[in-house]
């Protein structure tokens, strides 16, 4: 009896230690960090040889050792031997010509052509391959993987002994078919610790300059429009985000003209989603409209980075920069209007120039600099704006090979545990990340190659204790200004009213004028060499609507071509009553803008498209006077003539109108203030094609759920558009009126830019405006009502 209960005990007992405890993580399961062993410099040897990096976990029953190479073709041309010591014993010597650094017991071939094999030595010492003896309790389990670069050996853990190892291994790499070794690594433990990751930022400007609803769709998963031709767009790249969970920065994606055509495209809940999850950094933004020349025009300065040459942005130029309270007046309403979107605003900063004193809510700013790395100044993070080098840019096999050994190279030169940090991304309209294959198959090798540290919100905030310290005060101290933009605090100027330490009025005019100038200098899809000419003739607009604003503080009745708003040496003429003011150009004879003063408040009625934004689409067709006759979609003013809508206009001064006579008297125009607004009268000897932009309360555009808000309805006689709750304007005329909304297109939106489809005209105009069309002959009426 007892020899029967020792024999069952001795039973269990070899039972139980045949048994492997499970492992939590499954053999499909994502390999982490932790599972990282050793990382290699890459080597002076073809990518499809160079082996970077091995891992080795348990998985479920398995043993699995994972092998990441710089570049894995498609078709096998490397032999893998994968030298294993898993007990007491062994041999050193290798079918390769050298020894192994361990003493070894399970030696494993992969062949690039046939099945791979587990060996074992024999009793003696081994002298050729042949010796070798098969284990048929071990068969590898093999699984290449050419997209990501790597080779992934599962192992029964029941065949290995002991059952609860701990590993050691060495891995070579040969030719296929050929006894030589190319490259090698290890010996390593299966238990050995990571090696330091190396630290990627993804950071993105010029995200989603949008400023009519075909630029949105363009810019969100627009056609064509990337620079290999394909599919391209923010939506492109946030969704590669949200598939492989690899964190980026857009840095300018709060401004408010941003945010405004995000809301209207019903973009937040992706936003915000992926804000939750901590795939997403959106600084604070000083619009880049604060120079005059965009980021990407900066002189660039030639840096090293570890392992390649990389070209990063040096300080910009100041002199067509806006003074500090310009500055401190945009962070400040973006901060306003990002809060209205459901935005949290934080402690970091995005600035396209850096002032002397940044300011103090912000711990963490992006800007350009002389630097390749993070530094801190006084009590500054400075992160310098990512590189556009072309050989980091994306591509649709991930990550270029000089990237990866760049960051490769990157992981082992710095202190140990603190690689120092790459800094990808850059122009997102310019560059591949926006294109579809490019940003997938890039994020996706971020995401599968743990040696890889993407750094997210957290990883920002806790780099106080890891930059190097340098003063830059000599080399930011604000410059003079540039006479062209006469931007000086100094209270002294129409357009100083922008400054808010000035006694000036406050309004909803002021503020349209302030949203013009930003609009205005804001970076374009192109930026060709004319534009600041063109913009710098345009500053005269906002001092026509800041004249407007000073009636609206004091709205004293006028009729006047005596005055020159815009300080162009050109009169123009003020209508004006206590509730209603109109200011006409005498080039045209056009309603450059329509005011209205109600129990509400202040109203814009009628303004020009370049309000809003400057299609610089043909510039051949601009003059001095910002007068485009080529371009429907752009209109100087309301009762605008085409062909010839500068041609100049002699104005005669009534008691209650001002009537415009054309050069050859073919065409006279007569302005007539009413209780509700204003009439046009006209006679005229010949056909005549005219627009009307209408741009109701501007400002209301950053409001959320604003699109939704627009309205408009064909009346007896013409259209009513306006605001769901005030204000409104009714258009009729004796003559057919043609309307086209930007609204119009926006059952379009939740699609990709189809290049073939017929867009309504609307599509093509700034946000928020609408366009009537007259065409008519002899004598004919228009009257533009207003309701509060």
């Amino acid at each position: 009896m007892f020899l029967k209960k020792f024999i069952f005990i001795i039973i269990i007992s070899q039972l139980l230690s045949a048994c492997i405890p499970i492992s939590g993580v499954s053999p499909s399961q994502k390999w982490s960090y932790a599972d990282l062993r050793s990382l290699s410099k890459p080597g002076d040897i073809p990518p499809y040889y160079d082996l970077i990096a091995v891992y080795t976990r348990n998985a479920g029953t398995d043993f699995q050792i994972r092998l990441d190479f710089l570049d894995l073709d498609s078709t096998p041309k490397v032999d893998i031997y994968l030298a294993l010591d898993t007990q007491v014993g062994g041999t050193d010597w290798l079918p390769l010509g050298i020894k192994a650094d361990l003493q070894w017991d399970t030696l494993l071939v992969l062949a690039a052509d046939g099945s791979p094999q587990a060996l074992k030595p024999p009793g003696k010492s081994p002298i050729s391959l042949s010796d070798l003896q098969p284990r048929h309790d071990l068969i590898p389990r093999i699984l290449r993987d050419p997209y990501m670069d790597n080779v992934v050996v599962s192992l029964n853990r029941a065949s290995l002994a002991p059952p609860q190892p701990i590993y050691h291994l060495q891995v070579f790499v040969a030719p296929a078919g050929e006894n030589l070794v190319v490259d090698s690594l290890g010996p390593l433990s299966s238990e050995a610790f990571p090696p330091p990751q190396t630290p990627v930022l993804l950071a993105f400007w010029n995200t989603f300059p949008a400023f009519t609803p075909a630029q949105a769709l363009r810019r969100w998963d627009g056609a064509h429009t990337g620079p290999f031709g394909e599919r391209h767009g923010l939506q492109v790249l946030l969704s590669a985000v949200r598939r492989n969970q690899v964190p980026v920065i857009l840095l300018d994606l709060k401004s408010p003209a941003s945010l405004s055509a995000l809301d209207y495209i019903e973009a937040f809940p992706k936003i915000r989603a992926l804000l939750d999850d901590k795939l997403l950094v959106l600084p604070d933004a000083v619009p880049d409209s604060l120079i005059q020349l965009p980021v990407e025009t900066l002189q660039p300065a030639t840096t090293t980075l570890p392992g390649a040459e990389s070209t990063v942005m040096g300080f910009p130029s100041y002199e067509n920069s806006l003074p500090d309270w310009a500055q401190s007046r945009a962070i400040a309403e973006g901060r306003q209007i990002s809060l209205r979107f459901g935005l949290q605003v934080g402690r970091i900063l995005y600035t396209p120039y850096l002032t002397s004193e940044p300011p103090d809510r912000y711990s963490l700013i992006f800007t350009p600099l002389n630097e390749n790395q993070p530094v801190l100044w006084k009590d500054w993070i400075l992160i310098p704006l990512p590189s556009m080098a072309p050989q980091f840019q994306p591509s649709i096999d991930g990550p270029t090979i000089d990237l990866r050994r760049a960051m490769l190279e990157n992981a082992a030169s710095g202190e140990p545990g603190n690689p120092p940090l790459i800094i990808l991304g850059g122009d997102l309209p310019k560059s591949a990340w926006g294109d579809p294959e490019s940003a997938e198959m890039t994020l996706r090798y971020i995401a599968n190659h743990p040696w890889i540290k993407p750094l997210n919100i957290d990883d920002l905030m806790s780099m106080r204790n890891t930059v190097k310290v340098m003063d830059f005060s000599p080399q930011v101290l604000p410059v003079q200004l540039s006479p062209q933009t006469a931007l000086v605090p100094s209270c002294s100027s129409l357009i100083d009213q922008l400054n808010p330490s000035c006694s000036f009025p406050r309004n909803a005019i002021t503020q349209a004028a302030w949203q013009a100038y930003l609009a205005l200098f804001a970076s374009l899809p192109q930026n060709p060499p004319i534009t600041p000419a063109i913009r710098t003739g345009f500053i005269g607009q906002i001092k026509e609507i800041l004249f407007a604003a000073g009636w609206a503080a004091d709205p004293v009745p006028q009729i006047t071509c005596d005055v020159d708003p815009d300080q162009d040496g050109q009169p123009e003429c003020i209508l004006a009553s206590k509730s209603i003011f109109g200011l006409i150009e005498l080039d045209g004879a056009r309603l450059a803008y329509l005011f209205a003063l109600s129990p509400t408040g202040a109203h814009q009625l009628v303004g020009p498209s370049t309000q809003f934004f400057i299609n610089t689409s043909d510039l051949s067709a601009w003059d001095t006077t910002g007068v485009s006759p080529k371009d429907p979609n752009s209109s100087p003013g309301a009762f605008t003539e085409y062909p010839h809508p500068v041609d100049q206009y002699t104005p005669t001064l009534a008691t209650d109108r001002i009537s415009f006579v054309n050069i050859d008297s073919s065409l006279t125009k007569t302005f007539r203030l009413t209780d509700q607004g204003i009439q046009v009268t006209y006679h005229s000897a010949s056909w005549v094609t005219s627009q009307i932009p209408l741009a109701i309360d501007p400002w209301r555009r950053f409001d959320p759920n604003w699109g939704n808000q627009l309205l408009y309805e064909k009346i007896e006689g013409g259209w009513a558009w306006g605001y769901q709750d005030g204000p409104r304007l009714e258009i009729t005329s004796s003559s057919d009126l043609g309307f086209s909304p930007f609204t119009a297109s926006r059952t379009w939106l939740n699609l990709p830019e189809n290049p073939n489809a017929d867009y309504p005209p609307g599509h093509f105009l700034p946000f928020p405006m609408a366009l009537l069309e007259l065409h008519a002959f002899g004598d004919y009426q228009v009257q533009i009502n207003f309701s509060p």
